[in-house]
């Protein structure tokens, strides 16, 4: 048991230490983007009639040595003789100090005037708090949980492997008529664990696995809003939902990460990075339900194996049934040049 919490404990503060990493290399990316910000602020000519606060997006393309590609603006501020002098001092600005990630700085990295950077840097160092601080909760709930009975670890185990084949379809590839059906056979099994009187002593794991499931849903009635949307809102219809719709607006609570394009959220954009929270949940509940049971000690190598099982069969099961389209395809095709 206790060599089995440690494990759980090691994989947590590796993927700790991954993360560090990848938030030491955005810090730094940070720090340069401030530093060119600093260089074009001091070669701005600012007019002499701006007295308002001013709000504008420009992307900008890097070589590895700093030297100035491509500027191209991502929103505006208005004003073209505004804008101008916006360009002119990026171009006077430049070169700029290397940037520590060349790849991101070829690809473009779009900068903002200094009132919107200065509040999106608080924004972000608050979040990183917060995420910072959920991650050690977390650990304390793994090292804290209360070992399972027997029949609690077999209700536990249907709910998180239900879990992890919904998990698994999504990853593959799934389409709108087979999700619906797939997500009802991952309730059926998390439903029997949350009428189970033993969940209840378990807050963590009935927490993550509700979590998991609610991302699915919702995924669930994003895609029937678009499918079900009369054809003449040719935004919805098409998969665009409107941020100020109750959609959008759901969206934006429940996941501010995910980006605008020209105040619409796209669905194909969208459903992915909701599978990925629900991801992120079933991973912690695999890990709680091995923490939690004491004489069961390969579980997480078990689940694992069950889950890339489970991933080969549905890829099979997805090639069968590509292969059969094509073969009726074929067929409709001869039939057609022999008339």
């Amino acid at each position: 048991m206790k060599y089995l919490r440690h494990l759980v404990l090691a994989s947590l503060l590796m993927v700790g230490s991954l993360a560090a990493a990848q938030s030491d290399a955005k810090d730094q990316m940070v720090a340069w983007q401030a530093d060119v910000l600093k260089k074009v602020l001091a070669a701005w000519k600012r007019p002499t009639n701006l007295t308002n606060s001013i709000t504008w997006e420009m992307r900008v393309k890097t070589d590895n040595s700093g030297r100035l590609l491509n500027l191209s603006w991502v929103t505006p501020t208005g004003n073209r003789s505004l804008d101008r002098s916006i360009v002119h001092a990026f171009k006077d600005a430049a070169p700029y100090p290397a940037p520590p990630d060349v790849e991101a700085a070829a690809a473009g990295i779009v900068f903002t005037d200094e009132d919107t950077a200065i509040r999106r840097a608080e924004e972000q160092k608050a979040k990183s708090a917060a995420a910072a601080a959920e991650e050690k909760v977390r650990i304390a709930e793994i090292k804290s949980e209360v070992p399972y009975t027997i029949a609690f670890a077999q209700t536990a185990n249907g709910a998180v492997m239900g879990l992890k084949k919904l998990e698994a379809k999504c990853q593959i590839g799934i389409s709108y008529r087979d999700y619906s059906s797939a997500l009802a056979d991952a309730k059926f099994p998390v439903n029997i664990y949350t009428e189970n009187s033993e969940a209840m002593s378990h807050p963590a794991l009935t927490k993550s696995i509700n979590s998991a499931i609610h991302h699915y849903e919702f995924a669930n009635s994003l895609w029937n809003a678009k499918f079900s949307a009369d054809r003449r809102d040719l935004y919805l219809s098409s998969g665009f939902i409107s941020a100020e719709s109750h959609w959008g607006t759901l969206i934006k609570e429940q996941y501010p990460q995910i980006s605008l394009v020209k105040n619409y959220y796209g669905l194909d954009m969208v459903l992915p990075i909701i599978w990925s929270e629900a991801s992120k949940e079933i991973d912690f509940a695999t890990k709680l339900y091995s923490a939690g049971t004491s004489d069961k000690s390969n579980d997480i190598e078990r689940l694992n194996k069950e889950n890339e099982q489970m991933r080969s069969e549905l890829e099979l099961e997805k090639l069968k049934k590509e292969n059969e389209e094509l073969k009726k395809q074929l067929q409709l095709k001869n039939q057609t040049d022999s008339k």
